[in-house]
């Protein structure tokens, strides 16, 4: 600051001083006068700037942009969400910054048709071969079904977010290190990169979005339809005595507590412990 700006200050700050005063010795005996309010020009300038603070604060407070904005990142930065660790922080805050934190997931304070799509994939995923707790489920679906808050649905759409991430590199490619089986990387499909991923959800509806990371080779669907019918079965009477535990081996005619098991096993059952074929 040089000499001229101090001077101007203390000259603003000299007249405001005045001002202040001046009621004092004016109108004595006047209930209205100055000097009996007691408010001076000095104060009613704090005021109005105290005033000013305060209502941008509210503004900025209430911004419904700032909120969203302000949530999403803390989940990001912190990494977790609601106790789940995030594995794609890094990437969704990019797809965010890149929406302007605009959720896909949540819209005027609810889930969207969007989140209930995606929740849906994720109770079906076990069609696929997938675990679906390995994407958040129990926490996704107890936000989705919960109680609707600023942070409840923050978390909903950063967990739905990475749910999806990983839901889609599981379906698009290989899950396990080929070295584990003698094999090379070269020759399976390798999942697809996380910002591609998430960033189709920029142009595409979502279930346009599954089907293109979704396997849809005849020999694929054909093995989905076996194991659906499969699990959806009623089990087999052997499966009651699963496993069958038996060390060493079992000669015939000798007798052990897991042939009555052995008999129920090949549909012979039968109340002997004896071993004979």
């Amino acid at each position: 600051m040089n000499f001229i700006s101090l001077c101007r200050l203390f000259l603003l700050a000299s007249v405001f001083f005045m001002m202040s005063h001046v009621g004092a010795y004016a109108c004595t005996g006047d209930q209205y006068c100055r000097s009996e309010v007691k408010v001076s020009s000095y104060e009613w300038g704090l005021s109005d700037l105290k005033q000013i603070k305060s209502e941008a604060e509210i503004v900025h407070f209430n911004d419904p942009v700032q909120m969203r904005q302000n949530g999403i990142i803390d989940y990001l930065h912190a990494g977790e969400a609601q106790g789940h660790k995030l594995k794609n922080p890094k990437v969704l805050l990019e797809f965010y910054e890149g929406r302007d934190f605009k959720p896909y997931w949540v819209r005027r304070n609810r889930p969207n048709n969007n989140a209930q799509d995606m929740l849906e994939l994720l109770q079906e995923a076990w069609t696929h071969g997938l675990n679906q707790y390995s994407y958040h489920f129990e926490m996704i679906k107890a936000l989705y079904q919960g109680e609707n808050n600023q942070e409840t649905l923050h978390a909903l759409e950063v967990l739905l977010s990475d749910a999806f991430i990983e839901y889609g590199r599981d379906l698009s490619g290989i899950r396990v290190d080929p070295k584990a089986f003698r094999s090379h990387s070269r020759f399976w499909q390798q999942p697809m990169d996380a910002a591609y991923l998430i960033g189709l959800l920029n142009r595409h509806d979502i279930d346009d979005v599954v089907r293109i990371f979704t396997p849809q080779g005849n020999t694929y669907n054909k093995l989905r339809e076996e194991l659906v019918s499969l699990v959806r079965e009623s089990p087999e009477p052997y499966e009651a005595v699963l496993p069958i535990n038996i060390k060493g081996l079992l000669r015939p005619y000798e007798e052990h507590q897991e042939v009555r098991n052995l008999r129920i096993r090949f549909d012979e059952p039968s109340d002997s412990l004896i071993y004979d074929d």
